[in-house]
């Protein structure tokens, strides 16, 4: 077998400093419009400050990374070996965050492979199509589902048969989650369909009046986003 040729192992371009630094800051733009972007797009209750600030610093680090490498390939061994000693174990709850780590990944290798037309144009195309997508909820569901949450000060033994009267006036149906009495209280978690036009807030106000306004009530959507 024929040895690698010395030349390739030691191939690698040399990068003026302009080109250089211009290469960083356009990365690190597209990296604050994607962190802008998912801000802006962003639902539920589970935001964490980690992601933005990922998807700024991503595309400097890939970009530079690539930079560094060239076309030499000890180098790239060099990469694909200390990476191997890495274990990524962070879990991704939201696939929409992934899309955004990705675009970051994309946006970072384009600005470091040279391809700075292609960054600009697919960073923004990306991000444009996030923003259309959340103000038009195409991917909305229509049927109003909703999570709520009882918890009261004291066990009331006639609660389930109010629960059955007012949710009945406003959903379509409805379920028990999960329920947990103890001497302190009891928690109740319900599954509702809301009829067509009904209002939440009045659900929300027709169970305060009759528990009483010691219960402490939380309503989400599905997607986790805090309503009442």
């Amino acid at each position: 077998m024929n040895a690698i040729d010395p030349s390739l192992l030691e191939e690698n371009l040399q990068i003026k400093p302009l080109i250089l630094l211009a290469t960083l800051c356009l990365a690190l733009v597209l990296g604050l419009m994607t962190s802008w972007t998912y801000k802006r797009t962003h639902q539920g209750v589970s935001y964490s400050r980690s992601v933005p600030l990922t998807l700024v610093v991503m595309p400097v680090v890939l970009a530079t990374i690539l930079l560094a490498i060239g076309s030499s390939i000890a180098l790239s061994l060099g990469l694909v070996g200390s990476l191997s000693v890495l274990r990524f174990r962070t879990a991704i709850r939201d696939p929409r965050d992934m899309i955004y780590l990705f675009s970051a990944v994309a946006t970072g290798l384009a600005c470091g492979s040279g391809n700075l037309v292609l960054a600009v144009v697919g960073t923004t195309f990306a991000m444009l199509v996030f923003i259309v997508l959340e103000k038009m909820s195409w991917f909305t569901s229509l049927k109003q589902e909703f999570l709520l949450t009882l918890t009261l000060p004291e066990v009331q033994p006639n609660l389930r048969a109010q629960l059955e009267a007012t949710c009945g006036d406003h959903c379509t149906s409805w379920n028990v989650k999960s329920s947990f009495s103890s001497p302190d209280g009891e928690e109740w978690t319900l599954g509702l369909l809301m009829k067509r036009g009904a209002a939440p807030e009045l659900l929300m106000t027709d169970l305060r009046t009759k528990l009483g306004e010691s219960s402490t009530l939380r309503m989400v959507t599905p997607e986790s986003s805090v309503l009442y």
